[in-house]
């Protein structure tokens, strides 16, 4: 069978998305990954209510040093949710060093590819709101065929550089046409694939960079440079390959298999009891390369078929003997027409007046959405006048010098695998960040673009005219102090109705996070940082953790075996209209304020 190395970057975008927004929770073990931790953290706000969807640049500079640096500095309470979001920045940027990384060894790219899969798959199974789909579930299943191309592509001795094999080029082709002409037809695209030759070809003989400034680049454009750079630069020694002669007669991984069991089995090693330290078992999440065993191709290929199945029920999540776990297996959503991800459920009756109220919602929102795209394009030029100067090309991928740098990063993950406190995750995730920024910058060259600032055809057609309307953060903002007025923020204590298969019962909750709608997706709300408590209100949604009274204190509920509650009762992600009561504001170990 054929399993296919598709752009690493693009499952790194997702997956952000997946640990940050406001769909679903994103849970592993006993802790959950805490996105407000970033803005407590005060981390770039653009790259954490993002704007250029199609930007690589703006996932390594949110996966990077820096940021897990201000999340260490934080010296949060949540010592268990500052791990996990430390390591997941940590280990997706461990992914994409993995296969883009130009001087790192076979063996190196092997292991930080499925170490982070492991990690990844890990994950619980939550749905997103308002919908039958399990929000994490299709990228798990790309990052998986994904790994396992790179085990298997790293090990042959012809192999040297696993970027050059993945669809990258072919985006950063279509980023580069779409700088000359956002819209064209076939005539136009077979004029354009010449012009673009004839740059390719000026850029490669003359050795230009792509763009008097890095700041002009956007979207795919960002990291075009420094794929650039990594395509001119000559085949790699025979060190960076892997030490299989493949055969081209007989089957390839019959021939690769010792060595890419041989990773599997270390990493398996290394990897169980790290993730043990956060509540990860066979009952609680364990990737199925944990818990099964992979001793043939034969053992990999079933556990793949198994897992592109409709995951299994967790019955923690049902009543005892409920007629709902009959079933072993779920809906992955795959196949469903339910309700939309980030869209509300229509409660009209479909007469005249309703429909022109949904029409005015629609208007008002477009129009709010393209008024905030011209103020942060207003923004982003500023930023651009600022740093003209900039013209070197910015290296995200490498790691030193020389090979031992990549043997350097693996050894320090060894290291923090073999932790036996969460307490010390954190630093070690930024000394591994570390040195993986470890690059160099190009000198000044000469340069040749042709990039056009181009509106798109809603830009050019839709106009906001009067007086500016407010975005969905700014409507928030408290005004006044009111008495009466119940507010909600970070560690508040809340009460919700939660369902257990047809049975439901209320529980209460702590306040994490919260989200408001950025470009029709949920993010993090930067400001305000509390919110007044509407009960009709579905334009806020709060990441929320159950807790249980334990005297006159609240303790946070436990995923244990055959436990009361499964993962999707324990985290949620709740609109402000689904909570039922909001009490005082929680301190230290569960103490009210």
């Amino acid at each position: 069978d054929d399993v296919a190395l598709v752009d690493t970057n693009h499952n790194g975008k997702n997956k952000r998305y997946q640990l940050l927004g406001g769909s679903s929770p994103a849970s592993i073990g006993k802790f959950v990954f805490d996105p407000y931790l970033l803005v407590l953290s005060e981390v770039q706000k653009e790259l954490v209510r993002v704007t250029d969807y199609a930007s690589d640049a703006l996932v390594l500079r949110l996966a990077s040093h820096r940021t897990v640096s201000k999340l260490h500095e934080l010296n949060s309470d949540d010592i268990g949710n500052t791990a996990v979001t430390a390591i997941s920045l940590m280990f997706m940027r461990c992914r994409l060093y993995a296969v883009n990384s130009r001087e790192t060894n076979w063996w190196v790219r092997a292991s930080l590819s499925y170490m982070s899969l492991l990690w990844f798959t890990s994950f619980h199974n939550h749905r997103a709101v308002g919908s039958y789909a399990i929000t994490m579930l299709p990228n798990k299943r790309n990052m998986w065929l994904e790994t396992i191309a790179v085990l298997f592509l790293t090990a042959r001795d012809d192999v040297s550089r696993t970027r050059g094999l993945t669809s990258e080029c072919n985006e950063h082709f279509y980023g580069m046409i779409r700088t000359v002409m956002n819209e064209f037809n076939v005539m136009q695209l077979i004029r354009l694939i010449d012009k673009t030759q004839i740059r390719l070809d000026a850029i490669f003989k003359g050795d230009l960079t792509m763009s008097r400034s890095n700041a002009t680049l956007k979207g795919y454009s960002a990291t075009f440079p420094e794929f650039m750079k990594c395509m001119k630069e000559e085949a790699s020694a025979a060190e960076y390959c892997g030490p299989v002669h493949v055969n081209l007669e007989r089957p390839a991984v019959a021939q690769l298999w010792s060595n890419v069991h041989r990773i599997i089995e270390n990493t398996n090693t290394l990897m169980k009891p790290f993730l043990a330290l956060f509540g990860v078992d066979e009952h609680n999440g364990m990737s199925p390369l944990l818990s099964r065993p992979t001793n043939s191709p034969d053992d990999l290929k079933a556990l793949t078929e198994e897992f592109f199945r409709p995951p299994p029920k967790d019955k923690r999540d049902y009543t005892p003997g409920s007629s709902d776990v009959t079933s072993d297996i779920i809906d992955d959503g795959a196949n469903t027409t339910g309700a939309a991800e980030d869209e509300d459920a229509s409660d009209g009756t479909g007469n005249a007046d309703s429909i022109a109220a949904t029409v005015t919602k629609l208007v008002s929102n477009f129009i709010s959405e393209q008024q905030q795209q011209e103020e942060d394009e207003k923004n982003n030029e500023e930023d651009d006048n600022e740093s003209e100067k900039d013209s070197a090309v910015e290296h995200f991928y490498d790691s030193g010098t020389s090979i031992e740098s990549g043997e350097q990063v693996y050894a320090e993950l060894k290291k923090m695998c073999g932790s036996t406190s969460i307490s010390e995750m954190s630093g070690s995730a930024m000394n591994i960040m570390q040195l993986l920024e470890l690059g160099r910058s190009e000198g000044d060259k000469g340069s040749t673009g042709f990039d056009s600032k181009v509106k798109s055809f809603q830009q050019r057609w839709f106009r906001a005219r009067g007086p500016t309307i407010q975005n969905d953060e700014k409507k928030q903002a408290p005004t006044e102090e009111d008495a009466s007025s119940i507010y909600i923020e970070r560690d508040s204590l809340i009460s919700l109705t939660c369902k257990r298969g047809k049975a439901s019962s209320v529980e209460y909750y702590r306040v994490l996070a919260f989200f408001t709608k950025h470009y029709k997706k949920w993010y993090p709300s930067y400001d305000p940082q509390r919110f007044l408590w509407d009960k009709e209100s579905k334009d806020v949604r709060c990441l929320v953790r159950m807790l249980k009274k334990n005297g006159s204190s609240w303790k946070e509920e436990q995923l244990e075996k055959d436990g009361h509650f499964g993962p999707s009762c324990v985290f949620r992600v709740c609109s402000m209209n689904e909570i039922l009561s909001v009490g005082e504001r929680l301190v230290g170990d569960g103490v009210l304020l």
